[in-house]
């Protein structure tokens, strides 16, 4: 029998209050919100938890990071300076312009077992 995905050391993303103005999420939990919805809405939080104890310099030397959300990676990128609005790296499914998240404050928190930064953009699943 293996062990449960959530024991263990993780990482945790989270969205600036921008980021998640800008895709409606208090839309999301009021009443009335199709299953459809709850679904996208709990994938999308588990693509915020990475699976292990990532520190800046970690994501730094890493190319992809496992997530939560079963068979789901982000890869790493290098954002190019003009477009840059914290560290020169970020977190993503592509680099497309839609899905990936700028790391623009590293190290917000950063414990035993749990290690969180501060991202510009929700990953969508």
């Amino acid at each position: 029998m293996g062990t449960s995905p959530i024991i263990g050391k993780k990482t945790i993303l989270i969205p600036q209050n921008e980021a998640l103005g800008a895709v409606g999420v208090g839309s999301l939990v009021k009443n009335g919100t199709s299953p459809e919805q709850i679904v996208t809405f709990l994938e999308m939080g588990l693509l915020h938890i990475l699976d292990g104890y990532y520190p800046f310099r970690e994501i730094k030397h890493s190319s992809s990071v496992p997530t939560l959300l079963p068979g789901r990676r982000l890869r790493k990128y290098f954002v190019p300076l003009l477009m840059r609005r914290g560290s020169p790296y970020a977190l993503g499914q592509s680099w497309n312009g839609l899905s990936w998240s700028q790391i623009v404050n590293p190290g917000i928190y950063r414990g035993k077992y749990i290690v969180v930064h501060g991202v510009d953009a929700l990953q969508q699943p």
